[in-house]
């Protein structure tokens, strides 16, 4: 059955649905903290480069479970948009971070840590999901370089 645009919506069913946003909008639409300047979801950006949004997102995982360093996919980062300086909303989060995600605590060494990082940029130039989004680390990277050396040392290592 194609669904398309000229389907006449179901009376029962928006009723539902407008009952759930009723409940769900105020609190989506509270604000959770105050952004001091934009943060860029775009995916051109998250899944090909270092992102403050990313950083931020990796910053807050890395406090909740402690660790040194923290590691995020810039394909979990979803809406595709540049939230602007000002409130953030629980919605603006929600839009953001979509998925029921689990944050595990790993212990790895440095070697590893490494070729993780190198198989995050293995799609350079190409944007990529697999990016890395990371906090506690700062590296070098030569995305001119070969696959599997494009990570110089963490910096001050």
């Amino acid at each position: 059955i194609p669904v398309e645009a000229d389907i006449a919506e179901a009376p029962d069913v928006a009723a539902l649905v407008a009952r759930y946003h009723a409940q769900a909008d105020p609190q989506l639409d509270r604000p959770i903290t105050v952004l001091r300047v934009a943060l860029d979801g775009r995916d051109i950006v998250v899944r090909l480069e270092p992102a403050l949004v990313g950083r931020f997102v990796a910053e807050v995982m890395r406090g909740r479970v402690g660790a040194d360093v923290a590691l995020l996919n810039g394909g979990a980062i979803r809406g595709n948009r540049v939230v602007p300086p000002g409130p953030l909303s629980r919605r603006d989060v929600v839009t953001m971070l979509p998925f029921g995600n689990t944050v595990a605590l790993l212990e790895m060494d440095g070697g590893t840590l490494r070729a993780v990082l190198e198989r995050s940029v293995e799609a350079l130039p190409q944007p990529s999901g697999r990016f890395l989004q990371t906090a506690g680390l700062d590296y070098v990277l030569d995305a001119d370089a070969p696959i599997s050396r494009r990570h110089g040392p963490p910096l001050g290592e």
